[in-house]
Formats: C-alpha cells, structure tokens, sequence
C-alpha cells in the first residue's frame, strides 16, 4: 500500500461502518485510499482498491476552457457540488463579471444557457457560487471562446488558373460542423447542377471540373451551410480554361553551347502528376532522338547539351 497521510481514527469499533468528517485542510488530489487496520493484530489489514479524489466543495467542469460556442445557441454549464441550496453563474471577462446567467438556479450541477443572439465575441470565463455560502465557489480553470458561426473559402479563389477535366481540392474553414452546400458560381450566378447539394463541413472537397464546364476568368466557390444562415465566397477569382503546359525556359533569346547542361522549365493548369515528353525542334521540325520519351511532369528537367547538337 502507498505511505500513510492522515490517522482517522485511531481505535473505532470493529461494525463495518463509521462516519467521516472530511477535514477542510486535506490537499485536494486524485491518489487517496482508506486503510483498515486490526488494532489486536495489524497484519489484519486491507486498503482501498483503486485511489479515489478529494474534489472541491464546488467545482466548474464545463465549460472549464478551450470551448468554443456560439451566440444564439443553448449550451449545459456543468458542475459538481456537494452542497443544497442554489448557486449563482455568472459569465466573466479578463476575470470581472460581464453577464449574470442565474442568480438564482438550483445547486444541482446542470443549467441550460440560452446565449444571447448579440453576445459579443471575446473569451470568457463561468463562475458558479453557493448561495448558501458565498465563500464556496469554482471558475473556469480557462478561458473558453465564444463568436459567431463562420465558413472561410480559401481556395480556389486566388486568381488560378483550372483546367476543365482535371480535379481540384476545395478548401475552407470552418468552426462548426454539419453539412454545407457547394456552388460554382460565374459572374456571381450559380452554375447548375451544384458542385455538391450536401458534403461534411470538415474542409476540403475532391472537385472534378466537368469537361463541358464554359472557359472564363470570373468564377467563384460558394459555401452555405444547410442549416444555420451562413455561407462564404472565395475571396477573388479563378479561371478554367482547357488543360495547358506553358514553356517558360529556354522560351525565346538564349544562347545555349553544345556540351552544357540546360534546365528547362514549364508549368501546367492541371494536376502535375503524370508524365510529358520534351523534343527540339528546328524550324518547326522534331529532331530525332527526343531529348526525353518520358519524364515527370513536374516543371523542370536538366538537359544535357550534345555536343553534336544540330
């Protein structure tokens, strides 16, 4: 058994029961246990199977930080108390009262709080006290958050340029859950059908652009919850065009040596995956062989000059 903190009782009749007044001064912990001792013979002994917890008169469990929660929604303030009567909660801000939620409710650890619909967003605290002994109280042992429900796009939206065919990753925030609708939208017009009429609001979705989808610059995302009023845009943006490769080096002007090693340097609309040849041409004409049948096609390739080179 662990050491030994605190004689109860020195001698109590051997019944099977006794009455313990927990001592105010006892340290607040989780790892006690009770011994029991034959004062004839203390090899006659045996302690508590698992520890118990000392816990305070009243203690705050929910919310107790980290918490996000909204305005115009109810949530269960939660807390353990051993104590009748009723109890005050109140909601406080950089640790000074801000609302009063209760004053009075039962001490029976649970109160369903309707927050405000125009609670300011801020981080908070809860502070329950006894009524029937004001010098009994818990707060929140951190700050929880409370703000408005919000759905951030962040891509596609920032001027890229798509290519029709070829699948993409939505992406946005949000700090809520349930499911949301996804629409494409065209000089600010929803494109029918939708991208999705229902998918989990968890942040990302597999968009495959459909091969008829028109060409232009001003497309959107838009996202809009299927229950609470909220919905978001991308910030700016995006093209779809057919699938392209664009050829930025050598493009047009250099001067390059036979025997040297040349980067070469592309860039695509689409998924880079896969693979793309790379010939040179002479007016116009492929020369044999290609300087690569097959490399990855990942924007850049190192190519070694012959020193024969047309």
């Amino acid at each position: 058994g662990g050491a030994v903190h605190r004689n109860l009782y020195g001698s109590v009749s051997n019944f099977g029961a006794v009455s313990w007044s927990i001592p105010e001064d006892l340290t607040l912990a989780d790892d006690y246990a009770i011994r029991i001792t034959n004062n004839a013979d203390n090899t006659i002994t045996d302690d508590s199977n698992a520890s118990f917890s000392l816990v305070p008169k009243l203690r705050v469990v929910t919310p107790n930080g980290s918490e996000t929660w909204f305005p115009g929604t109810t949530q269960t303030i939660t807390w353990l108390s051993g104590i009748d009567g009723n109890a005050k909660i109140e909601l406080l801000q950089s640790g000074q009262p801000d609302v009063v939620i209760a004053d009075p409710t039962p001490n029976d650890g649970s109160f369903d709080w309707a927050i405000p619909a125009n609670q300011a967003t801020g981080f908070y605290q809860v502070r329950i006290t006894s009524l029937s002994d004001t010098a009994i109280l818990d707060t929140s042992d951190s700050i929880f958050r409370i703000e408005p429900k919000t759905i951030q796009v962040y891509g596609p939206g920032f001027g890229e340029d798509l290519a029709r065919g070829y699948s993409y990753n939505i992406n946005w925030t949000s700090n809520f859950g349930g499911f949301v609708k996804i629409e494409l939208l065209q000089n600010g017009t929803p494109q029918v059908p939708a991208i999705s009429d229902s998918t989990d609001n968890d942040g990302s979705f597999s968009w495959t652009i459909p091969a008829g989808t028109a060409i232009g610059s001003t497309y959107k995302i838009r996202i809009t919850h299927l229950v609470d009023p909220v919905s978001a845009e991308s910030a700016n943006n995006f093209s779809i065009n057919d699938p392209r490769i664009t050829l930025t080096n050598p493009n047009g002007g250099q001067e390059i040596v036979r025997g040297s090693s040349q980067s070469i340097n592309w860039s695509t609309n689409y998924d880079g995956n896969g693979s793309v040849k790379i010939e040179l041409l002479n007016n116009g004409t492929p020369l044999a062989p290609a300087i690569t049948d097959s490399t990855p096609n990942n924007g850049f390739f190192s190519w070694s000059v012959p020193a024969a080179s047309v």
